[in-house]
């Protein structure tokens, strides 16, 4: 229940964060000094920055796991929209927001593949229809914007951008945030993976799959330090046997691909 909590907002905040400002950009941008083409020209962002999904994709619980990749793309996303509220020159416009798409259009294949991990088949569509809800839901920064701010035609000055900006920290926040939640959810071979380490390191180089020994286990986590760590647990220490005390292997207790 808490991680489809979570998957919801992320989802909501994910996709409420476009419109703010993509839908009311085109008549903003042709209002710009000599913007001439400028105005086709970032309409095609959006195609123009689902080339770099992929290349995301590839560094997400590769080397980095998806939820901080998805708050760095957010993060670099808020900023580039920051900067877009103070251009005037539609080239540079085109420029910066085609920045912001490139770290933008990632991230719908990656909420997907976070709340896919963290769901079940039943549960997904309940997820994913919070983006829909967040999209339609952007256009209450026109009206708060109107009626709170007195920000008169709201959706024609910079502060579209700037309303996309804090939608974007925010969701990257929530993204940090939401990640050591979400991780008691993973098992230990998703939990090794995102700090880092790769299959080699615990299985070997071989092309047959060979079960950790604790040797392997013990070159990361000390045996004793764990027994330390888990001595007040009852009704006995896990990492203490009254038998073989801290030489138990760990895969009797410790399975890394299955789920926790």
């Amino acid at each position: 229940m808490k991680n489809a909590v979570l998957m919801s907002v992320m989802m909501f905040l994910q996709f409420m964060m476009l419109p703010v400002w993509f839908v009311p950009m085109f008549p903003y941008v042709q209002a710009l000094p000599d913007s001439g083409s400028w105005v086709v020209w970032c309409g095609l962002i959006m195609g123009f920055g689902t080339f770099t999904s992929p290349l995301f994709g590839m560094f997400a619980d590769r080397f980095l796991n998806a939820e901080k990749v998805l708050a760095i793309c957010n993060f670099i996303g808020a900023a580039l929209l920051l900067c877009a509220s103070a251009v005037r020159s539609p080239a540079v416009m085109f420029v910066v927001l085609l920045g912001a798409m490139c770290f933008y259009m990632p991230t719908w294949s990656l909420t997907a593949t976070i709340a896919l991990a963290h769901s079940t088949k039943r549960t997904f569509p309940r997820i994913r229809v919070f983006g829909t809800v967040g999209w339609v839901a952007s256009g209450v920064f026109s009206l708060v914007g109107a009626k709170c701010f007195g920000i008169a035609d709201f959706d024609s000055t910079s502060w579209i951008f700037v309303a996309g900006a804090a939608v974007s920290l925010a969701a990257a926040l929530f993204a940090f945030a939401a990640e050591g939640a979400l991780a008691e959810g993973k098992n230990l071979a998703d939990r090794h993976i995102a700090a880092g380490m790769k299959c080699e390191s615990c299985h070997g180089p071989g092309k047959k799959i060979e079960t950790p020994e604790k040797e392997q286990c013990a070159a990361c986590h000390d045996p004793v330090k764990l027994a330390e760590k888990t001595k007040d647990v009852k009704p006995s220490n896990p990492h203490n046997s009254p038998h073989y005390q801290t030489g138990l292997e760990c895969t009797l207790c410790h399975v890394a691909h299955d789920k926790p």
